[in-house]
């Protein structure tokens, strides 16, 4: 029985793929407690919270998120954390992404 295997093993691709990134420490002079960890923390760790922030912050002014995506990371927990992952890596290490870009 697959299980959604290939979905489970691509999320643990990125995931493995973000903790090397933070092999080399992202936070800079503010450390672990500062901005930049929180916002991490928020995308990866506090779902719901990540998805107030897209919709009810400043973000989609700030940055353009193709509508098809938009729509579903506004209902569904699985497109969203790809996308918190995808921001986390814009976020701290400047690595651009095809979920959104700049206004």
């Amino acid at each position: 029985m697959n299980q959604e295997s290939n979905r489970y093993n691509k999320m643990t691709h990125q995931w493995a793929e973000i903790k090397r990134l933070f092999q080399n420490d992202p936070w800079g002079g503010e450390g672990p407690d500062g901005s930049k960890s929180k916002m991490s923390f928020m995308a990866a760790y506090n779902i719901d919270q990540f998805r107030n922030f897209v919709f009810h912050s400043s973000f989609l002014k700030r940055y353009h998120v193709k509508p098809a995506l938009k729509s579903r990371i506004r209902s569904n927990d699985t497109p969203l954390l790809n996308f918190g992952m995808s921001w986390i890596k814009y976020y701290l290490w400047g690595i651009e992404s095809t979920d959104f870009s700049i206004r």
